[in-house]
């Protein structure tokens, strides 16, 4: 990405925010507020070009049984720890390469990181685990990371 001409940068964020307007769900008020200049930031986010070269899955729903005492961290549930629940969810971008994986979870928020950290924290841990029990890549090689849509930043978790 970071070799790429301004013009193709440029050509690329305005299909990319097309695709974006037209799809079923998309919320109305982000057009608003997401423009070429946005975009660009966005994209210029160093996750983007660590992920050159993997396999990209947008919107990647799953299905996955995992433990009771890892979906609901914390609580009090006896003999029923272990017992497995099915998690559901959706991905919004998981990058594969070998036995290795990155998933990138899209966030649109007023926030800090540390903020987006403490709240999403559980949420990509989960994501992490499914993703280990569904492609068989050990978690320590799955990286997860936020991307502030509104502010164009990343973080890693």
């Amino acid at each position: 990405w970071w070799g790429v001409p301004v013009a193709e940068k440029e050509k690329f964020a305005l299909n990319f925010l097309n695709g974006l307007f037209e799809m079923d769900g998309f919320p109305k008020e982000y057009a608003a507020v997401l423009d070429e200049k946005t975009v660009l930031r966005i994209l210029n986010n160093p996750v983007f070009e660590q992920i050159r070269g993997y396999t990209l899955y947008r919107e990647q729903e799953f299905l996955a049984a995992l433990p009771a005492g890892e979906v609901y961290q914390g609580r009090e549930l006896g003999n029923a720890e272990k017992e497995k629940i099915l998690f559901q969810g959706a991905i919004d971008l998981l990058a594969v390469q070998d036995k290795t994986a990155w998933i990138v979870d899209y966030k649109y928020s007023a926030h800090d990181s540390s903020y987006l950290k403490e709240k999403y924290s559980l949420q990509l841990s989960l994501y992490k685990k499914a993703v280990a029990a569904i492609t068989g890549i050990d978690t320590d090689h799955i990286r997860t990371t936020i991307v502030d849509i509104r502010k164009g930043f990343e973080v890693e978790l």
